[in-house]
């Protein structure tokens, strides 16, 4: 517990070093301050010259703004991994009573808890508390989970934090998933079903607008993806580290 105690300490001093992942963090806050008043006064400048119907849209807005949630903070554990890999913290610490299992469980899990909560009050925030319904709370759930999924892809994959830097951006593209499910149409929509967040995506939109029996089989699908991409990726950082 005195090891986790440190850890969390260290991450708070560590955050205010790095303007980076200061922005990490509050990225998603400022991002659901835009929805909420920027977005709406876009839309009234442009009157006239194009025709939006925004209430159209409030839907893939929030799971957008849901999404960048976890992937804003996964960003931001996988450079503290990458950080701690670079000053030997990690071999340090897998010696210790704490060892590597347990420093990568806080190291995962933090981002989980976080997300979930952040991205409640994203929604809030943004003005969109109306999709926080008893039906999609599982969904709102697990999209923490899509936090571990993207560190550990970064911190897999990316040898230092320029790396690091480099692989985020392609990270960030699974913001651009829910947009594949949303926006096109008949079965062609389902390609997006090889990234994780897609399911995110449709499960959504089945727990807001259609039967329980969907929604059940596209949450399974999620649940499964999710769970699965982050055993492989664990199983990959652990191998290589």
């Amino acid at each position: 517990m005195k090891k986790l105690t440190s850890l969390m300490l260290f991450d708070l001093k560590y955050i205010w070093k790095d303007f980076l992942l200061i922005v990490a963090v509050f990225a998603p806050l400022l991002m659901a301050i835009i929805f909420r008043f920027g977005i709406p006064l876009i839309i009234d400048l442009l009157e006239g010259r194009i025709n939006i119907e925004l209430e159209k849209y409030t839907e893939l807005l929030s799971i957008v703004l849901l999404m960048t949630v976890p992937v804003m903070i996964g960003m931001f554990a996988a450079f503290i991994i990458l950080d701690e890999k670079d000053e030997h913290i990690i071999p340090f610490l897998a010696v210790t009573p704490l060892s590597k299992k347990g420093y990568l469980f806080y190291r995962l899990s933090a981002p989980v808890f976080i997300s979930t909560v952040l991205s409640f009050v994203a929604l809030f925030i943004a003005g969109y508390r109306n999709f926080i319904q008893p039906s999609t709370l599982p969904v709102i759930v697990l999209v923490g989970i899509e936090a571990p999924l993207v560190a550990l892809f970064i911190a897999g994959f990316a040898k230092n934090k320029v790396e690091g830097l480099a692989v985020a951006k392609v990270a960030s593209i699974l913001l651009l998933v829910p947009l594949s499910f949303y926006l096109i149409s008949d079965g062609w929509k389902y390609i997006g079903g090889i990234l994780p967040p897609f399911w995110i995506a449709a499960s959504y939109h089945f727990a807001l607008h259609s039967s329980i029996l969907l929604f059940v089989l596209h949450f399974f699908i999620a649940l499964v993806m999710h769970i699965g991409g982050v055993v492989l990726l664990y199983r990959k950082f652990v191998l290589s580290h």
